[in-house]
Order: structure tokens, then sequence, then C-alpha cells
């Protein structure tokens, strides 16, 4: 069921349970009034869900979005895995 469903089910069943308590058929309310808390949590079962997935999806796009530190080369060689020549070797 949809957040928009239940959501349009726990209003139209809290309104038809205030119409009923208004006018004091309170047999009737009751019964309104219990559907309407269950749609209403399923409706809150949905909305929390959706925002944790919103905010999980948040703290993935920030971690990424970060730049990676630059490591600079130690070595006086090319880009390939090469060291430098050492001096101190005879050839």
């Amino acid at each position: 069921m949809s957040k928009f469903k239940a959501f349009l089910n726990s209003a139209g069943c809290a309104l038809i349970a205030a119409f009923f308590l208004s006018v004091q058929q309170y047999a009737l309310a009751w019964p309104f009034a219990g559907v309407a808390a269950i749609f209403g949590a399923i409706w809150l079962f949905h909305y929390l869900r959706d925002e944790a997935i919103k905010d999980r999806a948040r703290q993935e796009a920030q971690f990424y979005d970060e730049t990676p530190p630059t490591i600079q080369m130690q070595s006086k060689g090319n880009r390939l895995i090469v060291p430098a020549p050492h001096k101190s070797r005879k050839q």
C-alpha cells in the first residue's frame, strides 16, 4: 500500500469517526477510529522508512563527493612504478 493511499484511508476513517463522535454514536465511532489508527501506523512506517533511505543516500553521496587526498611522488622516476636510479651505483 502506498503512503498516499494509507494517508487517505486514515484521514477518511478519522473524519467518519469524528462525525459519529459528534452525533454521540460511540459504537460506530470506535471501529472507524481503530481503522484510522491502523492506516495511520502504516503511513508512519512508510514515511519513516523513506526518510531513512533518503538519509542513507545523502550520507553516501557526501562520502563520495569528498576528494581523496593527493599523494606526492617520492621518487624522481617516471610515473610507472620504477624507482629513480641511485647515484652510488657503478655502471
